[in-house]
């Protein structure tokens, strides 16, 4: 009777080991894929903002050409007003000399 308790004893530690083994195995399995998870889903994520980023950066140079152009485009009628102002001035002094 008490080789059979022995017995049954080592059976359910051997069992508990066994289970033990199992449970860290399985857990340290469904850890790892889920590791892989979120690193292939933190690269989506990566991949995602890098475009996103160039997309801006290629939105806002566009707009800083336009924005450029305008100014240009301003400068020149400027440019324009002023010569036309000069050449009215120059025509009274013209009238003014004689």
């Amino acid at each position: 009777m008490l080789d059979n308790s022995i017995v049954w004893l080592l059976l359910g530690l051997v069992a508990l080991l066994v289970g033990g083994a199992a449970g860290f195995f399985l857990g340290k399995t469904l850890i790892e894929q889920r590791l892989k998870v979120a690193e292939k889903d933190a690269e989506k994520i990566l991949a995602k903002a890098q475009a996103e980023q160039k997309d801006v950066i290629l939105q806002g140079t566009k707009e800083a050409m336009r924005l450029r152009s305008l100014a240009e485009e301003e400068i020149r009628e400027r440019r324009q007003e002023l010569q036309r102002q000069e050449r009215r001035l120059n025509q009274k002094e013209e009238q003014l000399d004689r």
